[in-house]
């Protein structure tokens, strides 16, 4: 029987109570004369109070409810905002993966070329832009000038989130010791003595390190402020006039950006290999790892974490199906083609000869009883005492124990991937289908936002910047951390690359579109003050991240601060100084 995901199942149910249930909420109406009341007593004016059992923000408000497209839900209340905005960037979220899932897989049908350079980066950034385009195009002017406040927050959110709260949090998941950190009998005595040395260890001891092209992408996502910087003239230098000049020649400068960097990757494609590397990370050894795992991980380790020798001659004995106490490649061929290894097809040659690789000691192309043994052990070598010290889920115990065949996925990972109609059909659906969400739901999530934040008076900005990237990132954010905790540093550069790319596309791309909204329906500029504090921690980070490949742990510290010293910042500029 086809069995459908829980998240899938129940983003279809939501979908599906849209459209059946009318949630709007409605005055009760007397159509009769007003002689005809007969009075009770109380004053008119004491029965409109609100009853002290009504919880504040409850009221219901005079205002009717307006349904988007005459299906979806509204609110007349703060919480009914809330909750709306919630249910919609739930939606919004499952929008963007099923358009990443497509992207994803087209380019790796497509590989590197024109597709990679150009459209695959574009929709990594979709969301913010869709979003923008709908609370600038959909509304009449003026309400157009206060929803791009909201999209605004949005995309200053977004890179603000990625440069501070997930950069600090992959610093810190892919952690590790630095050589020589730490190490020595007295140095040892002497943090037992003072723990707080033992804190300071870990935050200048441990961290990560990047290779060189990772520096080279945080110098590519440092030039997308230039724009930022042009667009600051006007407010600058005090110019009452100009200012339609000096947007358009912003919008022309961010659009001729974008097109190099586009250009810049189809003729220099180091960065569509690390992103399609990045995608296909999802290699040999973890499918294998789960294949085991979801068969045998009960079996091949004890209680105490330690391999299981037994169960690990057993498992030799499955494999070699004719019980000549020796695996051949034909069999090993034979264990491979039996695990799933999802859409993508392996190249099972090619990851036969790299297993046999790692496992045939003697070089007589054949793995024996001693070898598959002393191979699969030295894999699972985790000792009890480390089992019983950081007690952990299986499924990282297991994630651990197999980082030392990581070479594998160089060597493996360039294996064909579907081409068939199939898999162009499964891929075009995915991303039409999560284009479609997206821009049916950009709408609605910022006219909640909007009603939310009058009814909390709270600038529509402040909550677009702390809520909505929370959806849009979502599926980026946890990505990258499942791939930083792996703790190898080529992962981790991909990791930090992806994140820098993801940036410069989120900022080019996100003022290309608003100063076009901008320009066509004549707003007025008044966002400097956001801009500045997005340039701000560009700048910081940028140039921190492509000075250094090595990063402790005190420097999540740092990138964790800048989030809440933004949003102050923002609040500053644009509430007390009003410089901007």
């Amino acid at each position: 029987m086809w069995k459908i995901p829980k998240s899938r199942a129940f983003s279809i149910l939501l979908i599906y109570l849209f459209i059946i249930v009318d949630v709007r909420g409605r005055p009760l109406e007397f159509n009769g004369y007003p002689h005809e009341l007969v009075s009770d007593g109380v004053d008119e004016g004491e029965g409109q109070k609100s009853s002290v059992l009504v919880l504040r923000g409850m009221e219901y408000s005079s205002e009717e409810c307006e349904q988007l497209y005459g299906f979806l839900p509204c609110s007349n209340n703060i919480f009914g905002h809330l909750f709306l905005i919630v249910v919609y960037e739930y939606l919004m979220f499952h929008g963007e993966s099923y358009v990443a899932s497509g992207g994803e897989q087209i380019f790796k049908i497509l590989g590197p070329g024109v597709f990679g350079a150009s459209v695959f980066q574009v929709l990594g950034a979709l969301p913010e832009s869709l979003i923008l385009l709908a609370s600038g195009l959909l509304n009449s002017k003026d309400t157009a000038q206060e929803y791009v406040l909201t999209a605004v927050g949005l995309l200053a959110g977004s890179t603000i989130l990625l440069l501070t709260v997930l950069w600090g949090t992959c610093v810190i998941v892919g952690s590790h010791e630095f050589p020589g950190a730490g190490s020595g009998a007295s140095v040892h005595s002497s943090l037992i003595q003072k723990p707080y040395r033992k804190i300071l260890l870990m935050l200048t001891g441990s961290g990560i390190a990047t290779d060189e092209e990772t520096g080279y992408m945080a110098r590519i996502m440092g030039l997308s402020v230039i724009p930022f910087i042009i667009i600051q003239i006007t407010r600058f230098f005090r110019l009452s006039y100009g200012e339609r000049v000096v947007i358009l020649i912003t919008l022309v400068v961010s659009l001729i950006f974008l097109l190099f960097y586009f250009i810049y990757q189809i003729f220099q494609p180091w960065i569509q290999q690390r992103r399609l590397e990045y995608v296909k990370h999802d290699h040999l050894v973890i499918r294998i790892l789960r294949y085991f795992q979801e068969h045998a991980l009960g079996k091949l380790l004890t209680d105490d974490g330690a391999p299981n020798i037994s169960a690990i001659r057993g498992l030799f004995e499955r494999i070699d199906l004719d019980g000549d106490n020796c695996i051949s490649q034909a069999e090993l061929k034979e264990l491979i083609m039996s695990i799933k290894f999802g859409d993508m097809p392996l190249d099972v040659d090619e990851a036969v000869a790299r297993i046999m690789e790692k496992l045939d000691v003697n070089g007589d192309r054949l793995i024996n009883e001693e070898e598959f043994i002393q191979g699969l052990a030295k894999w699972l070598n985790i000792s009890s005492h480390q089992a019983l010290q950081s007690p952990k889920p299986n499924n990282e115990i297991f994630l651990k124990a197999w980082e030392e065949t990581d070479e594998l996925v160089e060597k493996t990972s360039a294996g064909p991937v579907d081409k068939s109609p199939w898999a162009w059909f499964k891929a075009i659906m995915l991303l039409m289908a999560g284009i479609l969400i997206l821009s049916v739901l950009a709408e609605p999530l910022i006219h909640s936002v909007q009603s939310f934040s009058t009814a909390a008076n709270i600038s529509s900005f402040f909550i677009a910047f702390i809520l909505v990237p929370l959806a849009t990132n979502a599926r980026a954010a946890t990505s990258a951390i499942s791939a930083a905790r792996r703790r190898k540093e080529r992962t981790t550069s991909l990791t930090f690359s992806e994140i820098y790319g993801g940036v410069f596309m989120n900022n080019v791309l996100g003022i290309s579109v608003l100063l076009s909204i901008i320009y066509v329906r004549e707003l007025t500029w008044d966002f400097s003050a956001e801009v500045l504090v997005v340039m701000i921690v560009c700048v910081v980070m940028g140039m921190f991240a492509s000075l250094r490949s090595i990063f402790p742990v005190w420097t999540s510290i740092v990138a964790y601060l800048l989030y809440p010293l933004s949003l102050l910042l923002v609040y500053a500029l644009d509430g007390f100084a009003k410089w901007f």
